[in-house]
């Protein structure tokens, strides 16, 4: 026997997935030259590109799914499930492996980290926003004033597009800071990842003149192929 595997994230049916609630990774697994009307058992776990270690949930448990089926045919697909909490994943690509068993004895194994195939990604951010003038969290009142958000991106794939889209957040009531014409101030870059980890800047320009005695918050969402794919809102 030989098998094939295609694993994607439940929500977008995509490699890429957002790492919030619980996440369900559907790995479909085509098995060829069995025998029909045979029982095997087919067994999976998601391992940690990057490390090439067990991913593990929260309780420090390996995450893994299984399957005995009955071969309707020589050919056949079958799925396995592997569930857990989003937070489990973030900042991590992950890749799953197979192993197929037919009378307790290994007959086909799938297992490479470098299967694009096998891997779903959860990109995560770190945020940090400062005042391009003084460098700081602390900034001086001015009629034109820039705000610069360093946006670390973790769980990235090399040589997809990206676009970091971020509005301004007043501290005091959770509402969109406004300019003087009552629009919201945002800033927006798109970007085509170099690597797995990387740095990128938003520039907020506006008139804080208004502004004496206010703290903002800088709030921004990762998109992938225009689906969410990571939010960083505090």
């Amino acid at each position: 026997p030989a098998i094939r595997t295609e694993a994607a994230d439940s929500r977008t049916g995509t490699h890429t997935g957002a790492a919030d609630g619980e996440t369900v990774i559907r790995d479909t697994v085509a098995c060829t030259n069995l025998i029909k009307g045979k029982e095997y058992f087919l067994a999976g776990m998601l391992m940690d590109k990057k490390t090439g270690e067990p991913v593990k949930d929260g309780l420090g448990r390996e995450i893994r799914s299984e399957l005995t089926f009955t071969a309707e045919a020589a050919n056949c697909e079958k799925v396995l499930e592997f569930k857990t909490e989003g937070a489990d994943l973030a900042g991590s690509t992950v890749v799953a492996f197979e192993t197929l068993l037919y009378k307790d004895t290994e007959v086909a194994v799938h297992a490479d980290l470098k299967d694009a195939d096998q891997s779903v990604s959860y990109p995560s951010m770190k945020t940090e926003a400062v005042d391009e003038g003084t460098g700081d969290h602390v900034g001086a009142v001015s009629e034109r004033t820039m705000i610069r958000d360093k946006v670390t991106c973790e769980g990235l794939v090399k040589g997809k597009e990206y676009t970091i889209s971020g509005i301004l957040m007043k501290q005091s009531d959770g509402e969109p800071l406004k300019d003087q014409d009552g629009g919201e101030i945002t800033a927006e870059l798109t970007f085509t990842a170099q690597a797995a980890r990387e740095e990128q800047v938003l520039t907020f320009s506006l008139n804080t003149s208004l502004l004496q005695g206010e703290t903002v918050v800088a709030f921004e969402t990762l998109y992938q192929e225009d689906r969410q794919a990571a939010v960083h809102a505090d």
